[in-house]
């Protein structure tokens, strides 16, 4: 009595609220912004003709912008077993923001 009180099912209901968040946790993940920017760079990794078109992309922007450092970067795929991996992916995402809407852009128009 002294730990659950004098509503025993209370404890019942508090399992059922987990399960519901539990739920909602995992919907989330599956179309969560994070999820979609995994899917974005396992998309981008499956084929390699992919992979030298965002680089192809890079290069025409670096030709634009000259203050740009010569540097070509790849997407970093996130790995569900360590958590700052996910931070580099959208670090580096967010630096390869413009090619991956490109890539993304041409892909969808073809």
């Amino acid at each position: 009595m002294l730990l659950f009180g004098a509503d025993s099912s209370a404890l019942d209901k508090e399992e059922e609220d987990k399960d519901k968040v539990l739920q909602q946790i995992l919907a989330w993940r599956k179309i969560g912004p994070i999820s979609k920017l995994r899917n974005i760079i396992f998309w981008i990794f499956d084929f390699k003709q992919r992979i030298k078109k965002l680089l192809k992309l890079q290069d025409l922007e670096l030709k634009d912008d000259v203050s740009q450092t010569a540097t070509k970067l790849l997407p970093i795929k996130p790995v569900e077993t360590r958590w700052n991996s996910i931070e580099s992916a959208i670090k580096r995402a967010i630096k390869l923001q413009n090619p991956i809407n490109r890539l993304i852009g041409d892909e969808v128009l073809e």
